[in-house]
């Protein structure tokens, strides 16, 4: 019976750190680049659409803006090849993280099963 709680507690254990691990490591948070998100600081926005939701608010989607400094111009086209390699690289931790943590799990119930039959 011992052994059933310590591996109720293990069991509890990994599902914690499981769930709590993306969450506060970053492992599946954008990388963005410099300059791919206009900030009002560094960037002076040339052109822009509104887009509402279904509840009527609407907000400002910029299309082209400026760095003050250099005078470069940018567009959400020009990260286009950077969002799909991002996508795709954390679609790829993701689908990992996921096999893994259910592998760890097939094989913890496997043990458990195990042991709980040589206790009867």
């Amino acid at each position: 019976m011992k052994k059933d709680k310590s591996l109720l507690i293990i069991e509890k254990i990994f599902w914690v750190i499981y769930l709590v691990l993306p969450i506060f490591t970053g492992i599946l948070a954008y990388n963005w680049l410099p300059n791919e998100s206009p900030n009002k600081d560094i960037h002076i926005i040339l052109s822009s659409h509104e887009e509402c939701d279904p509840y009527n608010q609407c907000v400002q989607i910029p299309n082209a803006w400026q760095n003050k400094e250099t005078g470069e111009i940018y567009t959400p086209s020009n990260f286009g090849e950077h969002n799909r390699k991002e996508g795709n690289k954390k679609t790829l931790y993701l689908l990992g993280y996921l096999l893994l943590g259910g592998i760890f799990y097939v094989l913890f119930s496997k043990y458990n099963e195990k042991i709980k039959n040589i206790e009867l």
